[in-house]
């Protein structure tokens, strides 16, 4: 059986979107590439952290900036 996981469609254009940055990403240059899916700010907070708890990404908070890399 193989063990890989797949991410559901809406986790995986948070993850492309994060790769086609590169680097760390900002919350504000997520949501403008996000833009064209018409998610609210709180699925994408929802996508973010399910990521983050499945090890895909890690953030960190700096002052009332949100900065996302993949883990």
């Amino acid at each position: 059986m193989d063990d890989k996981k797949r991410l559901p469609d809406a986790e995986l254009a948070v993850m492309q979107a994060i790769w086609a940055v590169g680097g760390e990403v900002s919350r504000g240059d997520l949501d403008g590439a996000l833009a064209s899916h018409g998610w609210s700010a709180n699925t994408v907070n929802t996508y973010l952290t399910r990521l983050c708890e499945k090890g895909f990404l890690s953030s960190r908070r700096e002052g009332c900036l949100l900065y996302t890399s993949d883990a």
